[in-house]
């Protein structure tokens, strides 16, 4: 607790340095706001008498990098070079347009087996412990989305590349049993190659493209059809219609002109 007081200048420091070393507004936000928090229940335990942060600087969480949202005609060009290479990247097949129509992350997307379809009533179960806010819910997702997951897990293409990927990276453990979807452990990557095929430029005046630029992909295609600003929100799982209009909806050049 001694160590608290007169924190604040050792504090400012720190963010300084982590932000020389590049590190994420929002990080040192986050940090910042749990010894923030901390600093408040020592108050309400009569440790501290006031808040040793609290004329702390705001911290900007803009973030660093801008992602944008793949065009109709890139994701044309992406598949092209999928379907022309079936034994390198066969697994996006499923895996790209259930990332774009839907939303989901990366963790959700690895997650998901044959048990969390519910065919008869148009829903995917994201589980509790894979979602970023901790908890279970069900995604209400298009009949094709849906046969185009288990299209991929009848041909045995997750099944396929999992026990590639394990053999070579970890033997001792087993795959993971009835995914709809393979995932690789480095999808961002994996993409940039398709990208390089394809010729599609993964930085432009509008932003990058990575694994992540999925989601910004799928809420501007919801919007582009119709969809309210709530529908799109819900669709990616955030807590405020804000940070889906902000940072997830894009503008593209071409559809302004």
């Amino acid at each position: 607790m001694g160590d608290l007081y007169g924190i604040l200048p050792k504090v400012e420091k720190v963010v300084s340095e982590q932000k020389a070393l590049g590190k994420a507004g929002k990080t040192i936000r986050l940090d910042i706001s749990a010894l923030y928090a901390f600093c408040n229940w020592c108050i309400q335990r009569d440790f501290l008498a006031d808040n040793p942060l609290r004329k702390i600087s705001k911290i900007s969480a803009e973030p660093k990098s801008i992602r944008r949202a793949l065009t109709e005609q890139e994701l044309e060009r992406i598949f092209q070079v999928i379907v022309a290479n079936q034994d390198i990247f066969g697994y996006w097949m499923a895996l790209l347009p259930v990332a774009c129509a839907c939303g989901f992350r990366c963790n959700a997307l690895k997650a998901l087996t044959v048990h969390h379809l519910d065919e008869e009533n148009r829903l995917v179960k994201l589980i509790a412990c894979k979602a970023k806010n901790r908890k279970e819910s069900l995604k209400a997702i298009s009949p094709e989305m849906i046969q185009l997951m288990l299209d991929s897990y009848h041909s045995g293409t997750p099944a396929r590349f999992n026990e590639k990927y394990y053999a070579r990276v970890d033997a001792s453990q087993k795959p993971p049993k009835e995914a709809l979807l393979y995932v690789p452990s480095h999808p961002a990557r994996e993409l940039d190659k398709l990208l390089d095929l394809a010729r599609v430029p993964k930085a432009t005046a509008e932003g990058k493209i990575d694994f992540h630029a999925s989601r910004a992909s799928c809420a501007t295609f919801f919007l582009a059809i119709g969809a309210t600003m709530k529908e799109a929100q819900v669709a990616l799982d955030h807590s405020d219609q804000r940070i889906t209009d902000r940072y997830y909806a894009k503008a593209h050049t071409a559809r302004m002109h």
